[in-house]
């Protein structure tokens, strides 16, 4: 089955239909799951004022939560001991202080071990699947930044053109300095 388009000039609509494919993840987060797509634009023999209809379309369904709850409404530690995000409205995700804390603790480590690397900083879309949060866990880039302003600990600069621009993140020198100082070792006396 192709895709086609059918424009209906009297109740002035346009029907798509597009073939359903097997239930496949999204490739951004994996929270949704794609029904049918027409991967892309695509070119119809569709018309109208004389020129050909462009489409883009994607049908998905989200991901079915697996998530059990205790209870006492709490829900349990995921395998990789990781600490489940708690829903608070369509789309918002808060985490709460014990995660919160974790999630910065380990986003700082991997800043410090970008520069002990010798790197340039961390894109912030590269520090989404930190080791307890990622698959359903996954913080987002807005979670990310508020983190690590909240910190303190770690500075953005504007990275790349105009029109295609992210945050890249580095520690600040006194950050850098501390987490140094927990990398070496102490001299023992004798």
């Amino acid at each position: 089955m192709q895709i086609t388009t059918k424009i209906n000039r009297q109740k002035r609509t346009i029907t798509i239909t597009i073939p359903l494919q097997k239930a496949m993840p999204s490739k951004s987060s994996g929270k949704t799951l794609v029904v049918a797509s027409t991967h892309g634009c695509v070119t119809t023999e569709a018309c109208h004022s004389g020129r050909p209809v462009v489409i883009t379309a994607n049908a998905f369904i989200y991901a079915a939560s697996n998530r059990k709850r205790t209870a006492d409404g709490v829900e349990p530690l995921a395998k990789n001991g990781s600490l489940p995000r708690k829903r608070i409205g369509e789309g918002t995700m808060r985490l709460r202080k014990e995660q919160e804390i974790r999630a910065t603790n380990e986003l700082l480590a991997m800043l410090a071990e970008d520069r002990r690397r010798g790197g340039q900083g961390i894109r912030t879309s590269e520090m989404c699947g930190t080791p307890a949060f990622h698959g359903e866990s996954t913080l987002s880039l807005r979670q990310i930044a508020c983190l690590l302003r909240k910190s303190g600990r770690a500075v953005a600069r504007l990275n790349g053109s105009p029109r295609f621009s992210c945050n890249v993140w580095n520690l600040t020198d006194e950050a850098w300095d501390q987490a140094r100082d927990k990398q070496q070792p102490t001299p023992s006396g004798g």
